[in-house]
């Protein structure tokens, strides 16, 4: 049985296929000849090979899976009804947010995840393709030592503002009000690292980290962040994105990604559910054309964080501008106090993007 609740967790139009999908309008039912049982084992370990107990995971497919606990020797398992199109499984630390659980079962995962995700350096998905007529599935986590880091921002000027930090290509991610202490957990301890910050105008801001800065927890002190100056209103449609998927079974059709040519200005907006274009929020809550700040965009489906975008970010980020016109990956032209109009074609620009070179 398909979680609904799963993926409105994560797609906003979530909330339109259950109203309909309840009606019969909608969701299509699904027959048992086309559904095969797979049994998952997921074991972790820490970066020394000890087990490690009590991990809370989701383990099964997007649209549908099981919260499982780790046993004393790391590992647990789940059995898992998927659709013969399936293509693969998936594993990932989870708080149970979206799971139906009694108030001590729920107290019981986010105390468990949150030791986890904040002690260790967790990716934010691991996946195993499915391979026709098999049916036991394993998968190996490895949960690295993680180290802090703790800053003072100082975005456009405005003291200790209020923001969201989330680490590259991991587990770890959290809302800072203007009150609270400024902690980034769960990077990778002795390796390279990227925070991004994101503040309440959906500006992302990158602030990288060396190996050297990684070995123990760090006090990176005041990080003073520019804030660009906003002058065009942004009319971007995104077409033909319904149910489109990334790399790495990510979904693309509930986010658009801009990272100017110079890589210092980005922004990722919300799709509105229904129409696909991209959208903020101003005061009281109201949704809106977002305003952006004057130069040259290159645009990705999906939210920024996620491999398809942050391919086109290291791209840019290395200078390969003519390399990504050669390819035809999508750009938009902003011009200070004009509207900007524009129509995105999602699965032609992902085709573009996935024809660039790892960087």
């Amino acid at each position: 049985m398909i979680n609904w609740m799963k993926r409105i967790g994560m797609h906003a139009s979530g909330l339109h296929a259950l109203l309909f999908g309840a009606l019969g309008i909608i969701a299509a039912p699904v027959f048992a000849e086309q559904m095969q049982s797979v049994t998952i084992s997921v074991t972790v370990r820490d970066s020394q090979g000890a087990p490690l107990p009590s991990v809370p995971l989701d383990v099964g497919i997007l649209s549908d899976g099981k919260l499982v606990q780790s046993g004393l020797d790391g590992t647990a398992v789940a059995q898992i009804d998927v659709d013969k199109g399936e293509t693969f499984i998936t594993a990932r630390l989870s708080s149970g947010a979206y799971y139906d659980l009694s108030d001590e079962q729920r107290w019981l995962f986010i105390s468990s995840y949150q030791q986890y995700v904040e002690n260790y350096a967790f990716k934010h998905r691991y996946l195993e393709a499915l391979r026709p007529g098999q049916t036991e599935y394993h998968i190996d986590i490895t949960a690295h030592d993680s180290i802090s880091a703790t800053l003072a921002p100082i975005l456009g000027g405005q003291w200790r503002a209020a923001a969201a930090a989330f680490v590259r290509g991991g587990a770890w991610g959290e809302y800072f009000p203007s009150t609270k202490p400024f902690v980034v957990r769960g990077l990778k301890k002795g390796a390279p690292g990227q925070v991004f910050i994101q503040t309440e105008n959906m500006q992302i801001h990158v602030i990288d980290l060396t190996a050297a800065q990684t070995a123990a927890d760090i006090d990176l002190g005041i990080v003073a962040v520019d804030m660009a100056t906003e002058q065009s209103e942004l009319h971007l449609n995104v077409a033909d994105v319904a149910d489109l998927w990334g790399p790495e079974h990510t979904l693309l059709d509930y986010q658009v990604a801009l990272i100017r040519d110079d890589a210092e200005v980005i922004y990722t907006f919300p799709l509105h559910p229904e129409e696909s274009w991209a959208y903020t929020r101003i005061a009281g809550g109201i949704v809106a054309r977002p305003t952006i700040a004057e130069g040259t965009y290159y645009l990705s489906p999906g939210v920024f964080g996620h491999p398809l975008a942050l391919r086109v970010f290291d791209h840019v980020r290395a200078g390969n501008l003519a390399l990504l016109d050669a390819l035809n990956v999508p750009k938009i032209t902003v011009v200070a106090d004009e509207q900007t109009n524009a129509t995105l074609d999602a699965p032609a620009a992902k085709a573009a993007i996935l024809a660039l070179p790892t960087p």
